[in-house]
């Protein structure tokens, strides 16, 4: 798609938009998916290979991430790392060379030294989230064997690292636990990027969760455990289950997505509360929460309900939340930090099933996918990041 053409497709949905100020702010919203290019199947430097093998599908296993308009894609079953623009074209690929062939683009640099693609050779083993610490690309990874361990104080195997790299994708050093050259963590639920570099680290463990937090430099600036029990409390007779916790952009705090549990007499079902908490990390307190309501669908005339969980948090401390209602449509809700609802919308991924689907808010608040389809995957965006301007300006 030529810029020319970017421009035009996106005027008549900016007027749309304009348009739904005039509106309720309770009116649903269909906001369009704009695809923004495709990887087909196989092995080669912009290719993405889950095929069957042996009459066996592989699972998807890739991860997004995308800022400023370029899209971070990494691989397990490759073992690589992929940076595209906008328009599909790739710009760096660091890869294992004993499970990639050697890129055509490669060879052909060699020989006539004018390529401006970046191709590096790091031997990963199953290279899984990632995202940047200013221009410096992470990328979480699992360790050899001879490395990894099992912690008797956390009761769990720690086998990840997150490994550094500079913006032409040479590596620098790795990150454990301790910071730089630390101990491996154990499993890595979620990667959180801040506005001035620093990231965020949340794992798993059998009693709650290992929170790390990390200067720009890879210094370990906070060490946060949550127990079961040093979960946030909402009333008696409700269980609390956590089920995200991203950091806040721009402040030292946390986001903690809870859903909460009641067993009432004679129902077969819990009825579910769902919350999100702020934890200020400097007063190690948690404010009163704010109540996510849930999405509410008649289908034979009876009411669903469908959960919305927590997709991000914006640089201005708006939260995006996600509910899958139907085949391929989902609800976004987006939310200001007190709970003020700014607006609700569907979205539809696609005619085509999914086989592996992989969403991203970025801070600037664009909702982008990747989706592994039959023939190919595709990576699209959804521009609520104008919904969150046009309701919170």
């Amino acid at each position: 798609m030529t810029k020319k053409n970017f421009l035009i497709y996106l005027t008549p949905l900016a007027l749309f938009i304009g348009l739904l100020g005039s509106c309720s702010k309770s009116a649903l919203i269909q906001l369009d998916k704009e695809k923004l290019f495709s990887l087909s199947l196989g092995v080669m430097a912009d290719e993405l290979d889950y095929v069957y093998r042996e009459r066996i599908l592989l699972p998807g296993t890739s991860h997004l991430y995308m800022k400023e308009g370029i899209f971070y894609i990494s691989s397990q079953n490759m073992a690589k790392v992929m940076a595209f623009n906008s328009y599909g074209d790739l710009m760096t690929l660091i890869f294992n060379e004993d499970l990639n062939p050697q890129p055509r683009d490669l060879v052909l640099s060699d020989l006539q030294g004018n390529s401006n693609k970046r191709f590096v050779p790091w031997n990963f083993n199953r290279p899984g989230l990632l995202g940047l610490s200013g221009d410096t690309l992470l990328v979480e990874d699992m360790v050899s064997d001879d490395f990894a361990y099992f912690d008797e104080e956390l009761l769990a195997s720690c086998d990840r690292i997150l490994l550094r790299f500079n913006p032409q994708g040479e590596y620098l050093d790795y990150i454990g636990r301790e910071g730089l050259g630390g101990k491996p963590f154990p499993h890595i639920q979620d990667l959180s990027f801040r506005s001035n570099g620093e990231w965020v680290v949340t794992c798993r463990i059998p009693q709650g969760w290992m929170i790390y937090w990390y200067s720009p430099q890879g210094e370990l600036i906070y060490r946060l455990k949550l127990d079961h029990d040093q979960l946030p409390f909402f009333k008696e007779g409700y269980q609390c289950s956590l089920t995200r916790i991203l950091a806040d952009p721009q402040q030292y705090k946390l986001y903690l997505m809870c859903s909460f549990y009641q067993q009432e007499q004679g129902r077969d079902l819990p009825v579910t509360l769902n919350r999100l908490y702020q934890f200020d990390l400097n007063s190690r307190t948690y404010d009163e929460g704010i109540s996510v309501p849930d999405e509410i669908r008649t289908q034979g005339g009876k009411d669903q309900r469908f959960i919305y969980q927590l997709a991000g948090v914006t640089r201005q401390a708006d939260m995006l939340f996600l509910s899958p209602v139907g085949y391929n449509t989902f609800m976004v809700m987006g939310m200001e930090s007190q709970g003020k609802i700014l607006f609700k919308a569907e979205i539809f991924t696609g005619d085509d099933h999914s086989v592996y689907q992989d969403f991203h808010l970025s801070e600037d608040g664009i909702l982008s996918s990747i989706s592994y389809l039959s023939e190919g995957a595709d990576v699209s965006w959804w521009r609520t990041d104008r919904l969150f301007r046009e309701r919170n300006p």
